[in-house]
């Protein structure tokens, strides 16, 4: 359906429901009660007027943005968000989320990282709250310093979301690059404080590399791994998956996600594909 239609359905059915509100006295009471009633609360018909100006207002101004995302005109949505952000400053957590994922729809990692720079120079507080979804070129890179070394900076970020996927990326670089005493510090931490869900299946994933090291890390990983499978079904895992997936970092880490919900639902062939 085309965004025009759906703001006209929109506004009309707001306004049939204010005018369904505004005359039910007058259909129950009669209209002296009525003229009464909204003579005392005139003051809703202006938060009416207001709120529908508002957002209006809201569909009016990104009224060409909506329209090339309808589209899938990907050169003008970045065009149209890199003018917001660059030129106006306006560095909201919508516009750099829809401008990283144009970037990764139009495989421009790179492009991601220059918005990175932007950000840390001019608007260093959206760098904190979006740094998961910007530090996806360096998760893609798979070199665990590089990704360490991003996900280091926001590991004590109040601003920084999803304070335990960041934590999951630093101790994921820090396996990757060798530190294995603080990839293990740091996946041992998130897989016994999440509860049953995504986070705490690939951090209890992550952690198998460690048996090898210390027996008793088997142990550990068996019982997170039973506190996923008696809490979640397969198909309960397959929601959280599809549900996770709506965020960017988790999407480009679909490969492992896979791998994880084989582990947990299906280890013979987990172990035959190993093999």
């Amino acid at each position: 359906m085309k965004l025009n239609t759906i703001i006209v359905i929109f506004n009309f059915l707001i306004v049939v429901s204010f005018l369904f509100v505004f005359l039910l006295p007058v259909l129950f009471l009669g209209w002296e009660f009525a003229s009464s009633f909204w003579a005392d609360n005139w003051y809703l018909t202006l938060i009416f007027v207001a709120v529908l100006a508002l957002l209006n207002g809201y569909f009016g101004r990104n009224a060409a943005l909506f329209s090339a995302l309808e589209r899938e005109d990907w050169t003008r949505v970045i065009d149209t968000l890199r003018r917001r952000i660059y030129t106006k400053g306006q560095a909201s957590d919508q516009n750099v989320h829809l401008l990283v994922n144009a970037y990764l729809v139009t495989s421009k990692p790179e492009s991601i990282g220059e918005l990175e720079a932007h950000l840390r120079e001019h608007h260093p507080k959206a760098l904190s709250r979006n740094a998961l979804s910007l530090g996806i070129p360096h998760l893609l890179s798979s070199e665990g310093e590089e990704i360490r070394d991003f996900y280091a900076e926001f590991r004590s970020d109040q601003l920084a979301r999803d304070g335990g996927w960041v934590e999951w990326c630093y101790g994921y670089g820090s396996l990757l690059a060798g530190q294995y005493d603080e990839a293990r510090a740091s996946l041992e931490a998130i897989a016994t404080r999440s509860g049953p869900g995504v986070l705490k299946a690939l951090a209890a994933y992550l952690l198998r590399p460690f048996v090898d090291l210390d027996a008793a890390v088997g142990g550990q990983i068996e019982a997170y791994r039973n506190q996923i499978v008696t809490s979640l079904s397969e198909r309960d895992w397959e929601r959280r998956v599809d549900r996770a997936r709506g965020k960017l970092h988790v999407l480009v880490l679909s490969a492992l996600v896979r791998d994880v919900g084989n582990w947990l639902y299906r280890p013979q062939q987990e172990a035959e594909d190993a093999t």
